[in-house]
């Protein structure tokens, strides 16, 4: 008997590729109608991949045929060039019409927590509207409605990890006693597939086990980085500003006014009793998730300097030629991070640990003992520190 095919949107993104893992390992099939080519994903090897044309509803049903559950997690951010919240409607609708006409048995939608078409802000408005032609669509339909999601290459926390890291002051949007009660992309990927079976016309938020005020979460992600940035209320049109100049260095919108919004008004919580099962702050004291503890590969550059004694900062530098000439070893081809390891020091030898980097024909154990000469994190191995770093992206 073939396995089960479910599809899902976005796999190669944040919470589509959390899903699509948890099915795989759940013994489905899967495939993936995505923007994004895959190139580089160790993930593409498992998983089918069809481009999300919206202006080709034949071909979509055409990759949804066969296909038993659609988890939907397409939506944007914020408007974009011609890039606007009723577009995103619009192509939702069309994707929803490609299922509809596959035969697709159920949709699993992905909205957010509040959603309606009267809410704060034109994205939780949008999102309502989506919700209602959901409703209506004439398919088997769940909806799953997650408050913050966290979790590796997250935006809003992996942002905070970043600017606590560098800033002497951080400042938070008014008195930071807002609630706010974040969930792990894994346990929203749990509640959507365990949706996918559940009863049809159900609507639940996905919300973590714990509702913190903004500004304990700020204080348990300094903690985890070890910053030592003075923590202060400010305006939030003095947020948006500096957020504004921090969108500049980081190359990413940092926050938008309408997420300024509903964070300081307490939207992002529920007042359902909590579905998620990861605790935000022990996940982050843990560093059991690489990019809260701000491990990504794009903040590798000073994650372990506050850990590193003098005379190691001045191994680093010394040591950071090595790595050029490794790049230039025919021996070792890494791929995807090139330009990342011209950027970065020492830590950027802990990358070649995890799944989506590959170093030809040399264990990464030994090619980082071959860059380094041993160990570089105070008290770590680098094999342990490896495992640290890998322990949430070896999942996939």
């Amino acid at each position: 008997m073939s396995p089960r095919r479910d599809a899902v949107t976005g796999a190669f993104g944040f919470t589509g590729r959390a899903i699509a893992e948890q099915l795989l390992e759940a013994g489905r099939e899967v495939v993936t109608l995505t923007r994004r080519t895959g190139r580089g994903d160790p993930l593409a090897a498992r998983i089918e991949a069809v481009p999300l044309e919206f202006g080709r509803p034949d071909l979509l049903a055409d990759a949804l045929r066969g296909v038993d559950t659609l988890f939907n997690t397409y939506w944007i951010r914020f408007p974009r060039g011609s890039e606007s919240f009723e577009t995103a409607i619009a192509e939702s609708t069309v994707l929803i019409g490609a299922a509809r006409e596959a035969g697709v048995r159920r949709l699993v939608h992905i909205s957010v927590v509040g959603a309606e078409p009267l809410g704060p802000t034109p994205y939780v408005r949008a999102k309502g509207v989506l919700e209602g032609i959901v409703r209506s669509s004439g398919l088997d339909w769940s909806i799953v409605r997650p408050t913050l999601t966290y979790g590796p290459n997250d935006i809003l926390v992996n942002n905070l990890a970043w600017a606590l890291r560098r800033l002497p002051v951080y400042g938070t949007p008014g008195d930071g006693r807002y609630p706010i009660q974040p969930v792990h992309v894994d346990d929203v990927a749990r509640i959507c597939v365990e949706a996918a079976d559940g009863p049809a016309g159900t609507i639940v938020d996905a919300g973590g086990p714990e509702i913190l005020a903004y500004r304990e979460m700020v204080d348990i992600v300094r903690a985890a980085v070890r910053s030592r940035a003075l923590v202060v209320p400010m305006p939030s049109p003095f947020v948006l500003a500096a957020g504004r100049i921090l969108g500049i260095l980081v190359r990413d919108v940092v926050l938008t006014p309408d997420e300024i919004r509903e964070l300081t008004s307490g939207w992002l919580s529920s007042p359902e009793s909590p579905r998620g099962l990861i605790r935000f702050s022990a996940a982050v004291r843990e560093k059991e998730d690489v990019d809260v503890a701000g491990t990504d590969l794009g903040q590798l550059r000073t994650q372990s300097r506050p850990h590193l004694r003098r005379h190691e900062r001045r191994r680093v530098r010394q040591r950071r030629h090595l790595i050029l000439d490794c790049l230039d070893d025919p021996g070792i081809a890494v791929t995807d991070v090139h330009a990342h390891l011209l950027a970065v020091e020492i830590d950027v030898a802990l990358a070649v640990g995890r799944p989506e980097v590959h170093a030809s024909g040399v264990r990464h154990e030994e090619w980082i003992d071959r860059v380094l000469g041993g160990p570089f994190v105070q008290g770590v191995p680098a094999r342990e520190g490896d495992d640290l770093l890998c322990r949430h992206r070896a999942r996939g």
